[in-house]
């Protein structure tokens, strides 16, 4: 294994090849770029999307001021507290789809690459390239993603302009399951537990790993990611009838993020939710006056 800082790391060798290849595309965006102390009021979005016109790379991830481009460099501030990564191997098809859920975020894009040939290819991500956001309802969006190899992913995405808590009015509502939250809670303006609906939303307090002995409080971790709860029944090591679904994205529970666009992308694996389950400790339980 190597630290996530060297080129020899899995980023390090997914990033640079892409960045040392003059005919692919690269969107680089973040709400904190490289090099920059500002942060900006468009979507709590972090990501990459490359493509050559064939296939393509989307990494969805939680690291301020990252990746550096053209020399992959992993920022001193992003080991200070637990990030996320998610990233998938797409067929070409699956761009414009990308590009959809961008349009609507209205991500802050601080480098791109744009051979013509290739973004001659894509018109929805010719319009995110030049600025040309969605203005218009609905503000929110589902999409439906395959992998190269077939893996099945959901996209969801919110603008700004929609007012919503993404994890409480649009993820769980969709995938009609319980979901357990990590994401940023330093800071104010974080939202509490919400019991009040069919589908619940729990904040994650506390994460343990034990074959690593790895403890700490959500206080110390910037990932955002959820995993839907137990359900359905036990048949032997099996689960059965429950909906496991673990989601990645860039936004927080907290209240000034109603108002920005951000997303998360999620997979229904019941052997990944529940490696993500173990990992949590303890989470808010339902305020007082919830059911």
């Amino acid at each position: 294994t190597h630290e996530v800082t060297s080129t020899e790391s899995m980023p390090g060798k997914l990033l640079q090849p892409l960045f040392d290849d003059e005919r692919v595309l690269l969107v680089a965006y973040n709400d904190q770029k490289p090099n920059s102390n500002s942060s900006t009021p468009k979507a709590h979005a972090k990501g990459l999307l490359a493509t050559d016109g064939e296939t393509a790379v989307w990494l969805v991830h939680s690291v301020p001021r990252y990746p550096e481009i053209p020399v992959y460099k992993y920022p001193l501030t992003g080991g200070r507290y637990g990030q996320s990564f998610l990233c998938m191997s797409l067929q070409a098809s699956e761009v414009d789809k990308v590009a959809t859920q961008l349009r609507l975020m209205v991500p802050l894009i601080y480098y791109t690459r744009t051979p013509e040939a290739v973004l001659a290819r894509f018109p929805i991500l010719q319009q995110v390239v030049a600025g040309k956001w969605q203005r218009e309802a609905p503000f929110q969006n589902k999409v439906k993603l395959a992998t190269l190899s077939g893996t099945k992913f959901k996209s969801f995405a919110k603008s700004g302009k929609a007012v919503t808590e993404l994890y409480e009015d649009v993820i769980a509502p969709a995938l009609d399951v319980n979901l357990l939250v990590e994401t940023w809670r330093n800071g104010g303006g974080n939202l509490e537990t919400n019991c009040t609906r069919s589908d619940k939303v729990y904040n994650i307090q506390e994460i343990k790993e034990q074959q690593l002995q790895i403890a700490f409080n959500t206080t110390s971790d910037h990932s955002k990611w959820a995993v839907s709860q137990e359900s359905g029944f036990q048949l032997w090591r099996w689960r059965v009838g429950g909906a496991d679904w673990l989601c990645v994205g860039d936004i927080n529970r907290q209240r000034d993020q109603l108002v920005r666009g951000g997303g998360s992308v999620c997979l229904k694996n019941s052997k990944v939710a529940q490696l993500y389950r173990q990992l949590i400790q303890g989470y808010e339980p339902c305020p007082r006056q919830s059911n």
